[in-house]
């Protein structure tokens, strides 16, 4: 008897460590995010978030593996090929979201290279968010969901795509929020210019394809 319980005290403490360790790593990435936070979030408001988003990574069978941006570019194409998405648009989401680094975490608990929300990533059925080919699969089914929603407007897509579908439709356009204003602003450049520079590489490509980013209407707050 003795002896179960010295082993529940031990278990018990090593919980309590285990949990502290959590905290703290919680709180490191909200101070020190691998992705550094351009929009100022507040700690107390995604501590759940990112409390799950870290016990996927400790449980991610590739929280130690490596992978080079040609391989993801592959994984890219293969998934936006098989959903029939525009690659250059992944990899620009990719490359706001993460700067291709598989095991990013946000302050608000965005998990992976293509940042996606713990209800999204259960939603989606992604097994291991921090998985770059279940990770980008998930991302892909996004997007196209949202290409589907948006006519293919990629300016309402990736404002649907920081902001949720549901904003977007409420306003009618992109919604009047500094964060996904930028956010448009900016994939929208690097969406631009991976186009751009795929026109560059391709001699015979038609010159149209570059300029198929339509800008929707921006809503400002009165």
């Amino acid at each position: 008897m003795r002896r179960i319980l010295q082993i529940t005290g031990i278990w018990f403490w090593v919980s309590v460590v285990l949990s502290g360790l959590l905290v703290t790593q919680s709180y490191v990435s909200y101070k020190f995010p691998i992705k550094q936070d351009l929009f100022g979030h507040l700690y107390r408001n995604h501590m759940g978030n990112r409390f799950i988003a870290y016990a996927y990574l400790l449980k991610s069978s590739d929280k130690f593996s490596r992978w080079n941006p040609e391989e993801i570019n592959t994984i890219i194409e293969a998934a936006a090929t098989r959903h029939g998405v525009d690659p250059q648009l992944v990899q620009a989401i990719t490359l706001f979201e993460s700067y291709y680094l598989p095991h990013a975490i946000s302050t608000t608990g965005a998990m992976g290279l293509m940042a996606l929300m713990p209800e999204t990533a259960s939603d989606l059925e992604v097994d291991d968010p921090f998985n770059p080919i279940d990770n980008i699969e998930g991302g892909v089914q996004f997007v196209k969901a949202l290409s589907e929603t948006f006519q293919g407007n990629t300016s309402l897509i990736l404002a649907a795509y920081n902001a949720g579908p549901g904003s977007v439709k409420k306003y009618e356009g992109i919604p009047p929020y500094k964060e996904t204003m930028t956010y448009v602003d900016k994939v929208g450049k690097i969406y631009r210019f991976l186009k751009q520079e795929l026109a560059e590489r391709n001699v015979g490509l038609p010159s149209d394809v570059v300029s198929d980013y339509r800008p929707a209407k921006i809503l400002v707050p009165d």
